[in-house]
């Protein structure tokens, strides 16, 4: 019983150390790039004539750049928010990016607002 019970335990190990050194948080990352639908941002953008300023250029992003620049939001979210164990947002162009430090999970979330409000009391 007792070479079965380590074979399990030595067993249990490697799955812990290959947990420990998984990179959860860039599969949410991938995740949330592979469903986040870009199309519709950009389609929205277009027909606002929402543009983005380069140093002293207008220029209307492509589907490429916005998913790059969602991308870095991101990781800049989630690298902070890990950092400080705390949560943390950022956003620029119309993306919001926020990382929620719960007690049992962590949250990432994209969003790209055109309209908000909020009131605290």
């Amino acid at each position: 019983m007792k070479k079965k019970t380590q074979k399990v335990n030595k067993y249990t190990k490697e799955i812990e150390n290959i947990l420990d050194n998984f990179d959860f948080i860039k599969v949410y990352k991938e995740n949330i790039l592979d469903n986040f639908d870009f199309i519709k941002v950009y389609k929205v953008m277009d027909s606002l004539n929402w543009t983005w300023v380069k140093g002293d250029t207008r220029y209307f992003p492509d589907i490429l750049e916005l998913k790059k620049c969602a991308k870095q939001l991101l990781e800049q979210a989630s690298s902070e928010g890990m950092k400080a164990k705390e949560d943390f947002f950022v956003s620029t162009g119309g993306f919001t990016a926020e990382f929620f430090y719960l007690k049992e999970t962590k949250l990432l979330k994209l969003s790209f607002v055109i309209e908000e409000w909020e009131t605290r009391f």
